[in-house]
């Protein structure tokens, strides 16, 4: 019986026990279930408490609910707004935050499910403050959490995280930085397989966005361990970006560059590593970076609007862990509109319509640069030295540059620290132009502005006043500074270049307006070579060969042989001038001389040879047609002008029978004191008093053509001269019509007649002829008559002497061109 009561007692237990039991999972299932149903509206009721202390308030739309069958999290229409100036600070449209409660069990917090749509986020930066979600943070927060966590002495708990999927559709992001705005709006972010721990962190991540309206992706996968040695991984990643505007950003710079503008766009693919000794490399493949319409200014200087694309196949840059930097790769740059100018105006220092580098092959090596080589570097349409100027309603006008290249290559370039080495550099279509005003200054030269100047000045003052207190601390230290080992000197620079030369024909234009009248020549280059030249070997010659042509009867050649990088000068030169007409130089003399050359042509054979600084070589000067005159431009038939006789005399005594002056004069001496025997030059003048040429001579040669030459008496009866008649021009005309080409033809039958003789042509033009350049127009004439005779009768263009143009103001004046013997 006791047996059967002991039976039931057990049997009633157990049926406790068992309601007992029901009754608590009913409990704890009516508990979650009411947490689930209330917790929208319990979070409603105390948010409000928790928050105040943030200055933060919910809004009343917002949607939390807590699934604690799940350990879910589901949000809807979250807002969260600050409640000192009532700005919202982050609103979810929707979420989903599900947590696997089984995975705490395991020191790992796991989650199902990580899932935002539709979020908008600001962010403020007003000074030091930030805000972000509407939170302020604290300032120096970061500071109070080291020294927390500092302080903690307890070891942590193994714990890790895994996030199988984080998904963000629509993010949109709101930045304010000091009252400058920036926008990101976030299409896709995805994190996926991605798992923290202690000792290890890798996951894959993706981004589709836009910046400031500028599409960004990125695509990387990351792998980093930690252990006793230190951390290590390795990230690949692929990015792009598309025509983002650096004009909102370039605030950043304030301190670099006062004006940034531009678009940059990006293609890049690569790998960052880190090994257990702390050494950081990045590697990059099919690299893009383009930069367009860049405006950049860094005061003195402003790069406009400019156009810079780079790119690299392979590309390796690495930082020791001592900090020091090493890169290697190969780079290729096309540029197009490339400008570069003053900060404080529009003038133009350097323009480039295209550059084109194809490949750079580079190291870095303990921040020492090589170039292993450049195979070509490609120059499209260079401008020099433009200054831009503007008339009175401010439009602009266009100037002349200093130096216009329609192209310009180099071939093989290599670099190291210790030396250049360029294979050839061409250049094509060469246009200088360089024009110089009364004052001696180049006025189409750009320059930057003093303040620029100044402020390099004091910069390099206060570096070199450092520099000097270093030093002197260093003594101070080490007085014993004689006896420490001197460092080894340092090796030169050296510099090597093959070949350099013009493809072909250049043209240099010069102005000079320090003299009265001012000077005008062109001079083309027909040819312009310089090969061999080597620092390395300053024994070595380097050959230089130039051809100058000006307008279209004087020409130069200059050949040369010359060692630029020996300690004395050494060098051999040849040079030969032909048909150079003197009057061009004459406004150069004429304030020391008192004197024109109003007609003459200059032909020199130059050779020379310098021997460690000590000169040999002559010069031989031919001189035709000299006439020289008083140093005025307008032929009024004064006496001062009939007076001046006695001098051109006197230079006609070094005249031979032909109206030549041939001199050879020697140079000798040292380079700093050369001697370039005037003396004799000096003595011959005295020896030759007397004319060579007869009066009977000149009857006889020129009475056969009496109808244009006519015979004068220079000085009283001393010698006769013979003068041909003026050939008329009507006011206004400048060619020649046939009753004047009827007066060349028999000018030209008594040149072919006497070979020996030089004729000078000088045209003359009225004063009411041209407001603007009577004397162009007289220029023309004695041009036209020339070119007559060279070209149609085939005289030789150095028999005829163009001398200096000029205006006649007597009242019974005739334009004409005048002739000389």
């Amino acid at each position: 019986m006791f047996s059967e009561f002991r039976s039931n007692e057990d049997a009633l237990v157990y049926t406790l026990l068992n309601r007992l039991l029901a009754l608590v999972i009913v409990l704890i299932i009516a508990s979650l279930l009411l947490v689930w149903l209330l917790s929208p509206y319990l979070i409603q009721y105390y948010a409000p408490k928790v928050l105040v202390d943030y200055k933060l308030q919910l809004s009343d739309g917002s949607h939390v609910r807590l699934n604690p069958f799940k350990g879910a999290v589901s949000i809807e229409d979250f807002q969260l707004i600050n409640t000192k100036d009532k700005n919202l600070g982050i609103e979810i449209s929707e979420a989903v935050i599900d947590l696997n409660l089984w995975s705490l069990t395991q020191n790992v917090v796991s989650f199902d499910a990580l899932d935002f749509d539709n979020i908008q986020l600001n962010i403020e930066r007003n000074g030091d403050a930030t805000r972000v979600a509407a939170f302020d943070i604290p300032e120096n927060s970061n500071q109070k959490e080291q020294e927390t966590n500092t302080n903690n002495d307890a070891t942590p708990k193994a714990w890790s995280l895994n996030v199988p999927l984080l998904e963000i559709d629509a993010l949109s992001i709101e930045f304010s930085n000091n009252d400058k705005q920036h926008s990101a709006q976030l299409n896709k972010l995805n994190l996926s397989e991605l798992t923290l721990a202690s000792d290890s962190l890798r996951g894959t991540f993706h981004l589709d966005a836009l910046v400031n309206d500028a599409a960004l992706n990125l695509d990387t996968d990351f792998d980093f361990h930690s252990s006793d040695e230190g951390l290590s991984g390795k990230a690949s990643f692929s990015s792009s970006l598309a025509e983002l505007q650096t004009k909102a950003f370039a605030y950043l710079a304030k301190d670099f560059t006062s004006r940034a503008e531009g678009a940059i766009s990006y293609e890049i693919n690569g790998q960052l590593s880190l090994d257990k000794a702390q050494n950081l490399t990045l590697e990059l493949t099919n690299t893009n970076v383009v930069l367009e319409n860049v405006t950049l200014n860094i005061d003195p200087f402003i790069i406009r609007e400019s156009s810079l694309n780079i790119s690299t196949s392979e590309l390796s840059l690495g930082r020791s862990s001592e900090g020091v930097l090493n890169s290697n790769g190969i780079v290729s740059l096309e540029g197009e509109d490339l400008e570069l100018g003053p900060s404080n105006n529009k003038d133009i220092l350097i323009a480039i319509n295209a550059l084109s580098i194809p490949s750079i092959d580079y190291e870095l090596k303990d921040s020492a640069l090589s170039i292993g080589q450049i195979a070509s570097i490609t120059v499209r349409k260079l401008l020099a030295s433009k200054v831009i100027q503007t008339n009175e309603n401010e439009q602009k006008i266009d100037p002349t540059p200093l130096l216009t290249l329609n192209s310009i290559h180099v071939d093989q370039l290599y670099l190291n620290p210790n030396n250049l080495s360029i294979e050839t550099i061409e250049l094509e279509g060469l246009n200088a132009n360089v024009f110089v005003d009364a004052e001696q200054n180049v006025s189409n030269l750009v320059t930057v502005h003093q303040e620029a100047h100044e402020q390099v000045e004091k910069a390099d003052a206060e570096k070199a006043d450092v520099q000097n207190e270093v030093a002197e601390q260093e003594q101070i230290q080490e007085p014993n500074a004689q006896s420490v080992e001197q460092p080894a000197e340092q090796e030169a620079f050296g510099f090597s270049l093959s070949k350099f030369a013009l493809k072909d024909q250049g043209m240099v234009n010069f102005i000079y307006e320090g003299v009265t009248p001012s000077f005008k020549q062109s001079l083309n280059i027909d040819k312009l070579t310089l090969a061999k030249l080597d620092s390395t070997t300053p024994d070595s010659f380097a050959q230089l060969h130039a051809m100058f042509t000006a307008g279209q009867y004087t020409s130069a050649e200059i050949k040369s042989e010359l060692a630029p990088f020996k300690d004395k000068t050494n060098l051999s030169l040849e040079m030969n001038l032909k048909e150079f007409s003197l009057p061009k130089i004459s406004p150069f003399i004429r304030t020391a001389a008192g004197f024109d050359m109003s007609a003459g042509q200059l032909d020199s054979e130059t050779k020379v040879s310098v021997v460690d600084d000590e000169i040999d070589g002559t010069v031989d000067l031919h001189i035709r047609g000299l006439e020289i005159d008083n140093a005025g431009d307008v032929h009024s038939g004064s006496i001062a002008e009939q007076t001046f006789i006695p001098l051109n005399l006197a230079l006609s005594s070094l005249e031979d029978s032909n109206g030549r002056i041939e001199l050879d004069i020697p140079l000798k001496g040292n380079v700093n004191n050369p001697d370039f025997g005037l003396n004799g030059f000096i003595n011959l003048v005295a020896q030759r008093a007397a004319l060579a040429a007869s009066q009977s001579y000149l009857i006889n040669t020129f009475v056969p053509y009496a109808n244009i030459v006519t015979l004068t008496t220079i000085a009283g009866s001393y010698a006769l001269k013979p003068r041909v008649e003026p050939l008329y021009f009507d006011e206004g005309e400048v060619e020649l019509d046939e009753e004047q080409k009827a007066f060349a033809d028999k000018l030209d039958a008594l040149l072919n007649d006497k070979e020996d003789i030089h004729i000078g042509i000088c045209g003359f033009a009225l004063s009411d002829e041209d407001d603007e350049n009577p004397k162009a127009l007289a220029n023309q004439r004695a041009e036209n008559l020339k070119q007559y005779l060279v070209n149609e009768k085939k005289l030789a263009s150095s028999r005829i002497l163009i001398c200096k143009s000029k205006v006649d103001t007597r009242e019974d004046a005739k334009a004409r061109v005048e002739f000389t013997f």
